[in-house]
């Protein structure tokens, strides 16, 4: 299963269309708010659907703020990260993650790109293709052979207007040890496992 990530488009739905168009076969693309309205305009492009969770920046009511879904077995929480502070760090986070026993955390807001890995979970944020950041990256997220592959990939746009990728990979191996999820506001939930084994680092902004 391969996932691609991305998060605080903030209009800049050009570009994004352009890393999905290059990134070549994906099974889910996810957009983690701001600006959702670009999320259905990419919808639209590819005629597949993207999963979404709407941010600060978004209309409220039209989108879930959180979502879990199923990774092979392990859950993953889905969230903008600003009801949580996450510009002021992951502690409110990863208690919410704790609490809807998510082991894989994807959230935005702070436009920086990281992966981190606190107590056992795997924190992702594919930072953000906003055109006035001076950084533009985006997240992958590979499941094979029970293993999780973490990518963040910077975009540079050369003179020629091209995106030149390149990527910082993480690989995780999964221990099948299930949990439940609990029900918490606008969430859909399914069933979890737990990280053996994690790596981290992060990406500077």
């Amino acid at each position: 299963m391969e996932y691609l990530i991305i998060s605080d488009t903030h209009g800049n739905y050009h570009t994004a269309a352009e890393v999905i168009a290059q990134a070549g076969h994906v099974d889910m693309i996810v957009h983690l708010g701001d600006e959702t309205s670009d999320a259905v305009v990419l919808e639209h492009i590819f005629n597949r659907p993207v999963e979404k969770v709407a941010g600060n920046c978004d209309a409220p009511g039209k989108h879930p703020r959180e979502l879990c879904i199923d990774l092979g077995g392990t859950t993953m929480l889905l969230t903008h990260g600003d009801r949580y502070q996450v510009k002021m760090g992951l502690a409110q986070l990863q208690k919410r993650a704790q609490s809807a026993h998510a082991r894989v955390v994807l959230y935005g807001h702070t436009h920086r790109a990281a992966i981190d890995e606190i107590d056992g979970i795997l924190f992702i944020n594919p930072g953000s293709l906003h055109r006035m950041n001076t950084e533009l990256s985006y997240a992958r997220l590979s499941l094979a052979d029970g293993n999780l592959t973490a990518s963040i990939i910077p975009i540079v746009v050369n003179s020629d207007d091209k995106l030149d990728l390149k990527s910082l990979t993480f690989k995780l191996p999964l221990n099948n040890h299930i949990h439940s999820c609990d029900t918490h506001g606008d969430f859909r939930l399914q069933a979890g496992s737990s990280l053996e084994q994690r790596q981290h680092d992060s990406l500077p902004a």
